[in-house]
Protein backbone atom coordinates (compact mmCIF):
# COMPACT_ATOMS: atom_id res chain seq x y z
CA UNK A 1 0.00 0.00 0.00
CA UNK A 2 2.02 2.43 -1.39
CA UNK A 3 -0.43 5.11 -1.73
CA UNK A 4 -1.26 4.60 2.44
CA UNK A 5 0.23 6.34 5.03
CA UNK A 6 -0.24 4.41 8.51
CA UNK A 7 0.22 6.25 11.55
CA UNK A 8 0.72 3.84 15.26
CA UNK A 9 -0.23 5.50 18.07
CA UNK A 10 0.36 3.55 21.42
CA UNK A 11 -0.47 4.24 25.40
CA UNK A 12 -1.49 2.29 27.97
CA UNK A 13 -4.46 1.45 26.64
CA UNK A 14 -3.42 -0.23 23.92
CA UNK A 15 -2.09 1.33 20.73
CA UNK A 16 -4.37 2.83 17.54
CA UNK A 17 -3.59 3.06 14.00
CA UNK A 18 -4.39 5.54 11.64
CA UNK A 19 -4.31 4.96 8.11
CA UNK A 20 -4.71 7.80 5.62
CA UNK A 21 -3.89 8.01 2.16
CA UNK A 22 -0.43 10.23 0.81
CA UNK A 23 -2.70 12.94 -1.58
CA UNK A 24 -4.56 13.79 1.80
CA UNK A 25 -1.29 14.09 3.53
CA UNK A 26 0.19 16.31 0.72
CA UNK A 27 -2.94 18.50 1.02
CA UNK A 28 -2.34 19.19 4.54
CA UNK A 29 1.50 20.00 4.46
CA UNK A 30 0.10 21.98 1.46
CA UNK A 31 -2.29 23.87 3.23
CA UNK A 32 -0.08 24.57 6.66
CA UNK A 33 2.54 25.68 3.98
CA UNK A 34 0.61 28.26 2.40
CA UNK A 35 -0.78 29.24 5.83
CA UNK A 36 2.51 29.90 7.07
CA UNK A 37 3.47 32.21 3.72
CA UNK A 38 0.19 33.62 4.17
CA UNK A 39 1.08 34.77 7.55
CA UNK A 40 4.36 35.53 6.87
CA UNK A 41 3.59 37.94 4.01
CA UNK A 42 1.13 39.24 6.83
CA UNK A 43 3.76 40.12 8.72
CA UNK A 44 5.60 41.86 5.89
CA UNK A 45 2.72 43.53 4.55
CA UNK A 46 2.04 45.18 7.91
CA UNK A 47 5.35 46.01 9.07
CA UNK A 48 5.67 47.99 4.87
CA UNK A 49 2.35 49.54 5.56
CA UNK A 50 3.23 50.23 9.09
CA UNK A 51 6.56 52.08 7.93
CA UNK A 52 4.65 53.78 4.73
CA UNK A 53 2.06 55.57 7.05
CA UNK A 54 4.94 56.62 9.17
CA UNK A 55 6.68 58.02 6.30
CA UNK A 56 3.19 59.64 5.17
CA UNK A 57 2.67 61.56 8.94
CA UNK A 58 6.39 62.63 8.01
CA UNK A 59 5.56 64.44 4.82
CA UNK A 60 2.27 65.64 5.97
CA UNK A 61 3.96 67.18 8.82
CA UNK A 62 6.75 68.33 6.64
CA UNK A 63 3.84 69.81 4.55
CA UNK A 64 2.18 71.45 7.33
CA UNK A 65 5.15 73.14 8.50
CA UNK A 66 6.03 74.67 5.28
CA UNK A 67 2.09 75.78 4.62
CA UNK A 68 2.08 77.73 8.23
CA UNK A 69 5.54 79.26 6.61
CA UNK A 70 3.71 80.23 3.23
CA UNK A 71 0.53 81.63 5.34
CA UNK A 72 2.52 83.84 7.45
CA UNK A 73 4.78 85.24 4.67
CA UNK A 74 1.75 85.81 3.01
CA UNK A 75 0.48 87.63 6.03
CA UNK A 76 3.39 89.50 6.10
CA UNK A 77 3.80 90.71 2.65
CA UNK A 78 -0.28 91.69 3.00
CA UNK A 79 0.75 93.57 6.42
CA UNK A 80 3.35 95.18 4.58
CA UNK A 81 1.95 96.05 0.89
CA UNK A 82 -1.06 97.47 3.63
CA UNK A 83 1.60 99.59 5.67
CA UNK A 84 2.76 100.66 2.20
CA UNK A 85 -0.75 101.86 0.88
CA UNK A 86 -1.30 103.64 4.06
CA UNK A 87 2.03 105.51 3.91
CA UNK A 88 1.24 106.25 -0.14
CA UNK A 89 -1.99 107.49 0.97
CA UNK A 90 -0.55 109.80 3.51
CA UNK A 91 2.26 111.19 1.44
CA UNK A 92 -0.32 111.52 -1.48
CA UNK A 93 -2.51 113.57 0.82
CA UNK A 94 0.06 115.78 1.96
CA UNK A 95 0.96 116.50 -1.48
CA UNK A 96 -2.03 117.40 -2.61
CA UNK A 97 -2.79 119.52 0.26
CA UNK A 98 0.34 121.19 -1.11
CA UNK A 99 -1.05 121.00 -4.24
CA UNK A 100 -4.35 123.02 -2.96
CA UNK A 101 -2.27 125.42 -0.49
CA UNK A 102 -0.22 126.39 -3.98
CA UNK A 103 -3.26 126.84 -6.38
CA UNK A 104 -4.81 129.23 -3.06
CA UNK A 105 -1.76 131.20 -3.56
CA UNK A 106 -1.78 131.32 -7.55
CA UNK A 107 -5.29 132.49 -6.89
CA UNK A 108 -5.09 134.89 -4.78
CA UNK A 109 -1.47 136.33 -6.70
CA UNK A 110 -4.18 136.51 -9.76
CA UNK A 111 -6.70 138.68 -7.96
CA UNK A 112 -4.27 140.82 -6.41
CA UNK A 113 -2.58 141.63 -10.01
CA UNK A 114 -6.06 141.23 -12.08
CA UNK A 115 -4.68 138.19 -13.74
CA UNK A 116 -7.23 136.21 -16.06
CA UNK A 117 -6.94 133.07 -13.76
CA UNK A 118 -9.96 130.67 -12.97
CA UNK A 119 -9.28 128.01 -10.65
CA UNK A 120 -12.23 126.20 -11.30
CA UNK A 121 -12.21 127.21 -14.81
CA UNK A 122 -11.65 123.07 -15.56
CA UNK A 123 -14.82 120.83 -14.85
CA UNK A 124 -14.64 117.71 -12.62
CA UNK A 125 -13.93 115.06 -14.76
CA UNK A 126 -12.82 116.56 -17.64
CA UNK A 127 -10.28 114.95 -20.04
CA UNK A 128 -7.64 116.25 -21.66
CA UNK A 129 -9.45 114.94 -24.82
CA UNK A 130 -12.42 117.67 -23.97
CA UNK A 131 -9.65 120.88 -23.40
CA UNK A 132 -8.61 122.47 -26.46
CA UNK A 133 -4.86 122.41 -26.52
CA UNK A 134 -2.72 125.14 -28.65
CA UNK A 135 0.45 124.38 -30.53
CA UNK A 136 2.18 126.39 -28.51
CA UNK A 137 0.86 125.43 -25.07
CA UNK A 138 1.94 121.90 -26.19
CA UNK A 139 4.90 122.76 -27.21
CA UNK A 140 5.22 124.97 -23.42
CA UNK A 141 4.61 121.26 -21.79
CA UNK A 142 6.61 119.15 -23.46
CA UNK A 143 9.34 121.31 -22.50
CA UNK A 144 8.87 121.29 -18.78
CA UNK A 145 7.58 118.21 -18.27
CA UNK A 146 9.61 114.75 -19.43
CA UNK A 147 9.38 113.81 -22.78
CA UNK A 148 11.24 111.67 -25.16
CA UNK A 149 14.49 109.28 -24.61
CA UNK A 150 17.05 110.34 -22.21
CA UNK A 151 19.46 108.34 -24.14
CA UNK A 152 20.32 107.40 -27.56
CA UNK A 153 20.90 104.05 -28.92
CA UNK A 154 19.54 101.98 -26.49
CA UNK A 155 17.70 98.74 -25.40
CA UNK A 156 15.26 98.47 -22.89
CA UNK A 157 16.45 95.78 -20.70
CA UNK A 158 13.52 96.03 -17.80
CA UNK A 159 10.53 98.09 -17.22
CA UNK A 160 8.20 99.34 -14.75
CA UNK A 161 6.38 97.50 -11.77
CA UNK A 162 6.91 94.69 -9.66
CA UNK A 163 10.18 92.30 -10.74
CA UNK A 164 12.14 89.70 -8.79
CA UNK A 165 15.53 92.39 -7.64
CA UNK A 166 18.20 90.70 -9.59
CA UNK A 167 21.02 91.12 -7.04
CA UNK A 168 18.87 90.38 -3.87
CA UNK A 169 16.36 88.11 -5.50
CA UNK A 170 13.39 89.60 -3.64
CA UNK A 171 10.37 90.62 -5.03
CA UNK A 172 10.40 94.66 -5.60
CA UNK A 173 8.45 97.27 -6.84
CA UNK A 174 11.04 98.81 -9.79
CA UNK A 175 10.00 102.66 -9.95
CA UNK A 176 11.51 103.44 -13.48
CA UNK A 177 12.89 101.93 -16.11
CA UNK A 178 16.11 100.05 -16.96
CA UNK A 179 17.90 101.05 -20.58
CA UNK A 180 20.70 99.00 -21.50
CA UNK A 181 23.68 101.27 -23.33
CA UNK A 182 27.37 101.42 -23.33
CA UNK A 183 29.74 103.34 -20.41
CA UNK A 184 29.60 106.73 -21.45
CA UNK A 185 27.28 107.54 -23.30
CA UNK A 186 25.88 110.72 -23.12
CA UNK A 187 22.36 111.37 -21.21
CA UNK A 188 20.02 114.42 -22.16
CA UNK A 189 17.70 116.01 -20.13
CA UNK A 190 13.90 115.48 -21.12
CA UNK A 191 12.46 119.18 -20.04
CA UNK A 192 13.64 122.09 -18.41
CA UNK A 193 14.04 122.14 -14.84
CA UNK A 194 16.74 123.00 -11.85
CA UNK A 195 19.37 119.90 -10.77
CA UNK A 196 18.26 119.32 -6.97
CA UNK A 197 20.46 116.24 -6.86
CA UNK A 198 23.87 115.66 -7.97
CA UNK A 199 26.19 112.50 -6.38
CA UNK A 200 26.86 109.30 -4.88
CA UNK A 201 23.79 107.64 -3.72
CA UNK A 202 24.74 105.08 -0.85
CA UNK A 203 21.11 103.07 -1.07
CA UNK A 204 21.95 101.56 -4.57
CA UNK A 205 21.63 104.03 -7.08
CA UNK A 206 25.35 104.62 -7.16
CA UNK A 207 25.91 107.74 -9.18
CA UNK A 208 22.82 109.92 -9.27
CA UNK A 209 20.93 113.09 -10.71
CA UNK A 210 17.52 113.64 -9.93
CA UNK A 211 15.76 117.27 -11.62
CA UNK A 212 12.93 119.52 -10.53
CA UNK A 213 10.84 120.02 -13.65
CA UNK A 214 7.26 122.15 -13.72
CA UNK A 215 4.35 121.52 -11.93
CA UNK A 216 5.32 119.18 -9.59
CA UNK A 217 7.43 116.64 -12.01
CA UNK A 218 11.21 115.04 -11.48
CA UNK A 219 13.45 112.59 -13.29
CA UNK A 220 15.85 110.65 -11.80
CA UNK A 221 19.43 109.39 -13.31
CA UNK A 222 21.16 106.43 -11.87
CA UNK A 223 24.12 104.07 -12.24
CA UNK A 224 26.10 106.99 -13.53
CA UNK A 225 29.16 106.97 -14.71
CA UNK A 226 29.36 110.72 -13.76
CA UNK A 227 27.54 113.55 -13.75
CA UNK A 228 27.98 116.50 -15.80
CA UNK A 229 25.79 119.34 -13.90
CA UNK A 230 25.62 120.48 -10.26
CA UNK A 231 23.06 120.89 -7.55
CA UNK A 232 21.45 124.18 -8.22
CA UNK A 233 22.38 124.15 -11.77
CA UNK A 234 19.41 125.08 -14.77
CA UNK A 235 19.35 122.82 -17.34
CA UNK A 236 17.35 122.78 -20.69
CA UNK A 237 15.48 120.29 -22.56
CA UNK A 238 18.12 118.21 -24.69
CA UNK A 239 21.09 119.23 -22.90
CA UNK A 240 23.72 116.73 -21.56
CA UNK A 241 23.44 116.12 -18.02
CA UNK A 242 25.44 112.60 -17.54
CA UNK A 243 26.87 109.86 -18.98
CA UNK A 244 25.55 106.47 -18.35
CA UNK A 245 27.57 103.70 -16.22
CA UNK A 246 27.63 100.70 -13.78
CA UNK A 247 27.56 102.06 -10.47
CA UNK A 248 26.08 100.73 -7.30
CA UNK A 249 23.68 98.02 -7.49
CA UNK A 250 23.91 97.21 -11.09
CA UNK A 251 24.53 93.96 -13.24
CA UNK A 252 25.71 95.31 -16.24
CA UNK A 253 26.31 99.15 -18.02
CA UNK A 254 22.75 101.02 -17.89
CA UNK A 255 21.02 103.79 -17.19
CA UNK A 256 17.88 103.56 -14.59
CA UNK A 257 15.50 106.58 -15.58
CA UNK A 258 12.22 107.63 -13.53
CA UNK A 259 9.82 110.16 -13.84
CA UNK A 260 7.54 111.07 -11.01
CA UNK A 261 4.78 113.42 -10.34
CA UNK A 262 4.60 114.48 -6.38
CA UNK A 263 6.92 112.38 -5.79
CA UNK A 264 5.33 109.34 -6.40
CA UNK A 265 6.79 106.97 -9.16
CA UNK A 266 5.18 106.93 -13.10
CA UNK A 267 5.68 104.41 -15.62
CA UNK A 268 8.57 106.73 -17.90
CA UNK A 269 7.78 104.66 -21.09
CA UNK A 270 4.69 106.99 -22.08
CA UNK A 271 6.54 109.79 -21.38
CA UNK A 272 9.26 108.50 -23.30
CA UNK A 273 7.10 107.73 -26.60
CA UNK A 274 4.36 111.21 -26.11
CA UNK A 275 5.39 113.84 -28.45
CA UNK A 276 4.05 117.27 -29.92
CA UNK A 277 1.58 115.04 -32.57
CA UNK A 278 0.97 112.41 -30.38
CA UNK A 279 0.20 114.95 -27.60
CA UNK A 280 -3.29 113.48 -26.28
CA UNK A 281 -2.12 109.78 -25.58
CA UNK A 282 -0.17 110.30 -22.47
CA UNK A 283 -3.74 110.83 -20.45
CA UNK A 284 -4.43 107.58 -21.96
CA UNK A 285 -1.19 106.14 -20.23
CA UNK A 286 -0.68 108.00 -17.08
CA UNK A 287 -4.18 108.38 -15.59
CA UNK A 288 -3.14 109.65 -12.07
CA UNK A 289 -2.43 113.42 -13.25
CA UNK A 290 -4.59 115.98 -13.49
CA UNK A 291 -3.54 116.82 -16.99
CA UNK A 292 -6.55 118.99 -18.28
CA UNK A 293 -5.95 121.34 -15.11
CA UNK A 294 -2.42 121.45 -16.01
CA UNK A 295 -3.38 122.65 -19.55
CA UNK A 296 -5.98 125.07 -18.41
CA UNK A 297 -3.08 126.45 -16.08
CA UNK A 298 -0.55 126.87 -18.37
CA UNK A 299 -3.57 128.54 -20.62
CA UNK A 300 -3.74 131.25 -18.14
CA UNK A 301 -0.12 131.59 -17.70
CA UNK A 302 0.25 132.25 -21.34
CA UNK A 303 -2.32 134.85 -20.97
CA UNK A 304 -1.28 136.71 -18.00
CA UNK A 305 2.50 136.68 -19.78
CA UNK A 306 0.68 138.15 -22.84
CA UNK A 307 -1.21 140.86 -20.86
CA UNK A 308 1.71 141.84 -19.25
CA UNK A 309 3.73 142.48 -22.64
CA UNK A 310 0.45 144.09 -24.15
CA UNK A 311 1.44 147.61 -24.70
CA UNK A 312 -2.29 149.15 -24.05
CA UNK A 313 -1.53 147.13 -20.22
CA UNK A 314 0.67 149.61 -19.15
CA UNK A 315 0.05 151.93 -16.30
CA UNK A 316 0.40 155.64 -17.46
CA UNK A 317 3.09 157.67 -16.13
CA UNK A 318 0.10 160.57 -14.63
CA UNK A 319 -1.05 157.43 -12.28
Amino acid sequence: MRNRLTITVSNIQGARQLTLHVAVVRLVIGLAALSLLAVLGGVVLVGWLGSTVAHLRTEISSLDVRKQAVIEDYQRAIEAQNQQVLTLSEMLQSKSGEFNQLQGAYSRLASEFDLPFEVNAVRPGETLDQVEVTLAERRLLLGRIPSGFPVQDFEFSDGFGWRIHPISRQRKHHDGADLRAPVGTPVYAPADGVVVESGYDNGGFGKLVVIAHGYGFTSAYAHLQGADVKVGEVVFRGQQIARVGNTGSSTGSHLHYEVRFLDQPLNPRPFMDWNERDFNSIANSVRNVPWASLVELVHQEMLATARRSSPGDVPSAAN
